[in-house]
């Protein structure tokens, strides 16, 4: 690979840790200021005149971790699963200020598919790793 491809896609990395992790610096306060603040309205419900929402902390965690994909090494289906998960994360975060009821409610059906289709090649990927391992095993201990 050319010397200044190398240092172009270095730069690039380099932009893109930096933005994971303001986006998740911004994430962890966001979400920390929201609670606090659902915590005091709690308690002072007049306090507060706008509703309290925790779309920007899903957003920013969202894309934090998009970035991370292309941030760090890792295999295609990693990052396949990553942005899955990246997406119901932003799409869980934008449709709270969504007005359209019908909208968000379908958001929500694709957060939730997003959801289950990534735990569910997960759970699949680990199923076929434990049965890969258990026939080595049971080679490996014939005479």
């Amino acid at each position: 690979m050319e010397p200044n491809r190398q240092k172009g896609k270095q730069k690039i990395r380099l932009i893109l840790e930096i933005v994971t992790v303001t986006a998740l610096g911004l994430a962890l306060i966001s979400a920390m200021t929201v609670v606090t603040l659902r915590l005091i309205h709690c308690f002072h419900p007049a306090l507060f005149l706008l509703p309290l929402r925790s779309g920007i902390p899903l957003i920013l965690i969202g894309l934090s971790f998009a970035c991370l994909q292309f941030a760090v090494r890792r295999t295609p289906s990693q990052c396949v699963l990553g942005l899955c998960v990246s997406v119901a994360f932003m799409l869980w975060g934008v449709e709270q200020f969504l007005p359209n009821p019908a909208m968000v409610l379908f958001i929500d059906d694709v957060v939730v598919f997003l959801f289950v289709l990534d735990l569910g090649i997960v759970i699949w990927g680990l199923l076929l790793k434990g049965k890969k391992e258990e026939r080595v095993s049971d080679h490996s201990s014939l005479p």
